[in-house]
């Protein structure tokens, strides 16, 4: 009995030193192989300069398609790649993201963003437009928690703020309005509302992503100046009741494609 109990305790032991060793082998590995690992998964990104180990390091100069993401500090915890999880605390700086999260990626491909708050320069994206304008301004993003998988939107809980619309309304020779909302799973989609009103009318945004990365914007205003609300006609507003909307939809362009 003693004699099983010890080849039983040997070969757990000796199992238990090669997860140790391989997860040492792995968290040492230097962080310039990110970018080849990234993109074996379909996500293409590129840096000026990789620092340090994939347990501790920082991918200087960060871009895809043309925009200058930032600098991205990283700190994995080894510990739970025994738990079949890799969990990331980011710092991103120097460009067009900028804020701190943990990230975690789980064996199943699930991805969750947690504990985040982060601020992206929509000039950085104004290959998009909205109200005919380009992009610009920032979003400001409180992320309690957001997980996605292949199949679409698991969780989500954030809070929104975005100035989106200040371009468009000096176009227009208005006040500038301040959207605020937040984010959360309708089904197996993402959807995000964003409301903000000032002396000129109300706004409300309304855009819904599916796991296809097909998405639907449903923009909704009440204008309460008449050369306004003949612009936004002009641009493809429809009246009604007293509310004009217009619906727009697309697929959003994945980083790297």
């Amino acid at each position: 009995m003693c004699k099983r109990i010890s080849a039983f305790s040997g070969r757990y032991l000796t199992f238990a030193g090669l997860i140790f060793g391989l997860t040492v082998l792995v968290v040492n590995a230097p962080a310039a192989i990110l970018p080849a690992l990234a993109r074996s998964t379909g996500v293409e990104f590129y840096v000026d300069d990789a620092r340090g180990t994939l347990w501790r390091g920082e991918l200087k100069g960060v871009r895809s398609k043309g925009v200058k993401i930032g600098d991205i500090e990283f700190r994995t915890h080894p510990a739970d790649l025994l738990r079949g999880r890799i969990t990331a605390d980011l710092v991103s700086r120097n460009g067009a993201l900028a804020g701190a999260g943990r990230a975690v990626v789980l064996a199943n491909g699930l991805l969750k963003l947690e504990h985040a708050h982060f601020v992206f320069n929509l000039d950085a994206a104004n290959e998009y437009l909205i109200l005919g304008e380009p992009l610009s301004g920032k979003v400001e993003a409180d992320i309690k928690e957001l997980a996605i998988a292949g199949s679409g939107c698991i969780r989500a809980d954030a809070k929104l703020w975005t100035d989106v619309l200040a371009r468009p309304a000096r176009r227009f020779d208005g006040e500038a309005v301040d959207l605020f909302g937040g984010g959360a799973c309708a089904g197996k989609d993402l959807v995000v509302a964003l409301s903000g009103a000032s002396s000129d009318g109300a706004v409300k945004l309304t855009l819904r992503v599916t796991p296809q990365l097909t998405y639907t914007l449903l923009a909704q205003a009440a204008p309460a100046r008449t050369d306004i609300a003949n612009a936004l006609h002009y641009l493809g507003f429809q009246r009604s009741e007293g509310e004009m909307s217009m619906a727009t939809s697309g697929i959003i362009r994945t980083v790297g494609s």
